[in-house]
């Protein structure tokens, strides 16, 4: 009932801006208005940023001067665009294009450096042994998906508060809605289910605990276990009658915990319900004791 854990409200301010949503924590908490630091003061993706921009520095100063010149370069276009008109509604210090394209440009270096990152680590024994393979997963194009979700998500949810707040000269939680609704549009970029999911129940716990508070709704004791219990319980019937509805991450998960003894199964048993059940492993046919049983395979 005390709104989002500290984990998901980190996911949220990293993906929407820290300014927006660490004004509305401000202002359940205290009850009033609060002026929120500049955030590339505060986000845990700035800091990440200057963590790689130093090592960067000592690997390779070449290319950091390079940055450094480029960035010098273009001081004078940043000046101006923070001088932009900002409204009075806006929590930022500095305009509204200056404060969605600063958003957007962080978020997309941070998807960029972590899917490199993810790249990298994922081919390190290629990379031992060819060097000039960490040259292709820095720079492969597959690395700008996250980047494009990412930095997407958050121009496009910074631009649209800012819009809805300069079209009504008003701020309220429903600009939020429409904008978060509108950035989920950028998931195209990255199409990734468990995003989607978590987002979604996310989503919904969240107008539930605000409808517990706001509209009466009923309050549920230890309803997180049971939602668990439930959610457990499809999974392990889904892994029996569909196994191949599940991630190959999680399947290949169950059948390391279980010494590979998932996978025999007679699913050709279940193959009369229509949901493929054999589909994993067609060929698999048990050695039954004729004692015991007359149950033979079907001839195709």
């Amino acid at each position: 009932k005390d709104g989002l854990s500290q984990s998901s409200e980190s996911l949220f301010n990293i993906k929407e801006g820290d300014d927006d949503t660490e004004r509305r924590s401000a202002e359940i908490q205290k009850g009033q208005s609060a002026q929120v630091k500049d955030s590339s003061e505060l986000s845990p993706t700035s800091s990440l940023l200057r963590s790689a921009c130093l090592l960067l520095h000592k690997k390779f100063p070449c290319l950091h001067g390079l940055i450094c010149a480029v960035k010098e370069g273009l001081r004078p276009v940043l000046t101006s665009v923070e001088e932009l008109p900002r409204h009075k509604c806006c929590p930022h210090s500095h305009s509204c294009v200056s404060y969605v394209l600063k958003g957007g440009l962080r978020m997309f270096s941070f998807g960029y450096l972590v899917q490199a990152v993810i790249n990298s680590l994922s081919s390190v024994t290629v990379i031992v042994r060819k060097p000039w393979a960490l040259q292709k997963a820095w720079f492969s194009k597959h690395n700008l998906n996250l980047a494009a979700f990412l930095g997407g998500y958050c121009a496009v949810f910074r631009a649209v508060n800012c819009v809805l707040r300069w079209v009504r000269n008003k701020d309220s939680e429903l600009h939020g809605c429409v904008a978060g609704g509108l950035a989920g549009l950028c998931l195209r970029f990255y199409k990734s289910l468990t995003i989607a999911l978590y987002t979604a129940t996310k989503l919904m716990e969240v107008l539930y605990f605000k409808g517990i508070e706001s509209y009466g709704f009923p309050y549920i004791k230890s309803a997180d276990i049971f939602i668990y219990a439930f959610s457990t319980a499809f999974i392990l019937h889904a892994a029996v009658v569909e196994p191949h509805t599940l991630r190959p991450g999680y399947w290949k998960f169950l059948l390391r915990i279980t010494n590979n003894r998932f996978a025999f199964m007679n699913r050709k048993l279940l193959d009369v319900f229509g949901v493929d059940s054999s589909k994993i492993r067609p060929e698999y046919w048990p050695d039954y004791e004729p004692s015991f049983t007359n149950l033979a395979r079907t001839k195709s």
